[in-house]
């Protein structure tokens, strides 16, 4: 085959060939017995003859981002061929040449990321060859006397069929667990019917198969023509999604097409499933943890414990807030009053119990720089999260002694004996729900909550199913330091303005409205009772409206900044902003303390913009370009809301 003209190979530090020394995996009988001579025939060819693996191609060519008549540079620097190559045997044969002909001491670290991301792409091929080897395996046993069914959670129904032993055969082979056998079969089915798209992107080497089994697991209890409009909702935003944000979308718009499959299914794993399980840790150390249950369940637990944790260390129990946690944990599991450890001097004298005396209850707010607070110290009463963007109302919904508890069981907390703010049964239905401390984002369940749409909200990072939610707010609204927020989202689903109220405002599920205009009726009357005045978050220019004098953003700034970014704005980072730093993207006061120069990464990329090598602007509001020391960019922008 002739070479072409205007192409010279890539020099190595070495002068060796451009394409390096004979492997020495390949063994002479290779190539159809013709050995090196017909592999560096082979590698040569590349150059012309593009990928000889299908795949999706540009329709310019065989390399995407060539014209015709142009070769490309094998290699993984800008612009060069490997980078979007898709997998296949050339590009495993390139990689292979690099990695054991000792190319990788020339590469510079931008081409080791290409060649490290070019892998990833054979790993997902493969992945998939796997999975397709494994469909025609189970469907040969299976469809060898019946068809394959379904049971009521989704699940195929291998054991009392042909297909029950198959699994068995494929877990000898391969060392594998029958179980982790038939998940492998479930997934294989799932994507030739149920997923097309997910299977596509898989085939390309775009999707691993952990992503792709998360999508599959969520929409296991829909039918088969729900599940196929999931997978062609996911399939345009998959690729860049990291697994939790691909969990997450898939799980909210599995709960939005079938809310009541979705909680059946739930429920049917509570019920069968629930159980409290000691695992052991990758360190050696052990787990115990309650499995299987509601969301709302762990949630409201997970908000006393934490409340709990925060309101001993508020009165001289002298740990983090991550080791007051745990202690908490470790008492209440094991039968002991995690108000005993209250110092002697900060306890009330009067009380029969341990709680604290009335005049150490109340304490001043602490004046802390943004960049010095750790993250395993963020306690539930931080400055943004106690309420409206005035200071005034700081202590409003307390009592006398300071702890928000309404006294002795009275009406402002929990209504049990307890002396802290959280303390069950709680008011309401018998058996109800305790309120517990929480920020109320009207943004996703404001339809759900008055009852024109079936899509699911969130709690924190957590997806909760509609009615769910409805019980979770009405809890939570009864909390002295509940606060209400809401959220405007334009037609791209961004934040378009953000605000919130002042106080404390009970809500209760209004019930079920005559049509749309009933609902949105309700909401209009809730909002007024609120009477919150939205601000416009800053997109593509910055009219400089909220910007500030002092270093340090005021309660406003930083809320109008982690609506826009809801989770920090480093790629792939799915930590939520609600827990991270506020930061000037260039360092005050040379940078502004404003829209277009603060934003909330999470501690760890907070430590890492400020690394040597790394480099972070803030092109227009929200938009966030990380450039590594390797030189190559990642461009993030502001969180896009399912709506």
């Amino acid at each position: 085959m002739a070479e072409n003209a205007d192409w010279e190979p890539r020099p190595q530090p070495d002068s060796r060939s451009a394409h390096g020394d004979w492997p020495a995996w390949l063994d002479e009988d290779d190539f159809d017995g013709l050995g090196e001579e017909a592999w560096r025939a082979a590698m040569e060819s590349l150059a012309e003859e593009g990928p000889t693996t299908s795949g999706e191609m540009d329709d310019d060519g065989p390399w995407p981002g060539t014209e015709d008549g142009d070769s490309p540079v094998l290699g993984f620097g800008p612009g060069d061929a490997a980078e979007s190559m898709v997998p296949g045997v050339s590009l495993g044969m390139l990689i292979e040449d690099v990695v054991t002909g000792d190319g990788l001491s020339g590469m510079s670290d931008y081409e080791v990321v290409g060649l490290v991301a070019a892998a990833r792409r054979l790993q997902c091929r493969a992945q998939w060859l796997e999975l397709r080897g494994t469909r025609e395996f189970a469907r040969r046993r299976w469809e060898a006397t019946t068809e394959p069914v379904r049971d009521a959670n989704g699940r195929w129904l291998f054991r009392n069929s042909p297909a029950e032993q198959a699994a068995d055969e494929l877990a000898f082979q391969l060392a594998d667990s029958r179980a982790q056998a038939e998940d492998r079969m479930e997934l294989s089915l799932a994507m030739a019917g149920r997923l097309p798209r997910m299977d596509a992107l898989m085939a390309a080497g775009r999707l691993d198969e952990r992503r792709v089994q998360a999508v599959a697991d969520i929409t296991a209890g829909l039918t088969d023509e729900q599940a196929r409009q999931v997978d062609e909702l996911l399939a345009p935003d998959a690729p860049d999604l990291p697994y939790t944000a691909l969990r997450r979308r898939a799980a909210k718009l599995a709960i939005s097409l079938n809310p009541e499959a979705e909680r059946k299914r739930r429920e049917r794993a509570t019920r069968r499933k629930a159980r409290v399980e000691k695992f052991l840790e990758r360190s050696g150390n052990y787990a115990l943890a309650v499995r299987e249950m509601p969301v709302e369940e762990i949630l409201a637990s997970e908000q006393h414990i934490r409340g709990l944790a925060s309101y001993l260390r508020r009165h001289g129990v002298k740990l983090s807030q991550r080791e007051a946690e745990v202690m908490v944990y470790l008492d209440l599991t094991q039968g002991r009053d995690p108000l005993d450890r209250i110092p002697p001097d900060r306890r009330d004298p009067t009380s029969a119990r341990p709680r604290p005396a009335p005049d150490a209850s109340r304490d001043q707010p602490n004046e802390i720089r943004h960049d010095e607070i750790q993250q395993d110290e963020i306690q539930q009463d931080d400055d943004w999260r106690d309420g409206p963007w005035d200071d005034e109302d700081e202590d409003e919904g307390q009592d006398e002694d300071g702890t928000g508890d309404g006294g002795n069981g009275g009406p402002g907390g929990g209504g049990g004996p307890g002396p802290w703010p959280f303390s069950p049964p709680g008011p309401g239905r018998p058996g109800g729900r305790a309120p517990f401390a929480a920020t109320i984002n009207l943004l996703v369940p404001v339809g759900t909550a008055f009852g024109w749409s079936a899509m699911p909200g969130e709690a924190g990072r957590d997806i909760v199913g509609p009615q769910a939610l409805r019980d979770m707010m009405q809890a939570a609204s009864r909390h002295p330091a509940t606060r209400w927020c809401v959220t405007l989202v334009g037609g791209d689903g961004t934040a378009v303005a953000h605000g919130c109220a002042r106080g404390r405002h009970e809500w209760d599920p209004p019930p079920d409205p005559a049509g749309n205009a009933a609902a949105q009726a309700a909401l209009a009357e809730f909002l007024a009772r609120l009477k919150i005045a939205v601000e416009p978050i800053a997109k593509g220019n910055c009219d400089h409206r909220h910007a500030e004098p002092q270093y340090r953003p005021s309660r406003k700034l930083g809320h109008l900044i982690r609506a826009r970014n809801a989770t920090c704005p480093a790629p792939g980072c799915q930590a939520s902003s609600q827990h991270s730093d506020l930061d000037h993207t260039r360092p005050w006061p040379d940078g502004p303390t404003d829209e277009c120069n603060v934003g909330p990464p999470c501690r760890h990329h907070h430590r890492t913009k400020q690394a040597p090598g790394w480099t972070l602007e803030q092109p227009e509001p929200g938009v966030f370009r990380w450039t590594t020391p390797g030189g190559r960019t990642y461009d993030t922008r502001p969180t896009r809301y399912d709506t």
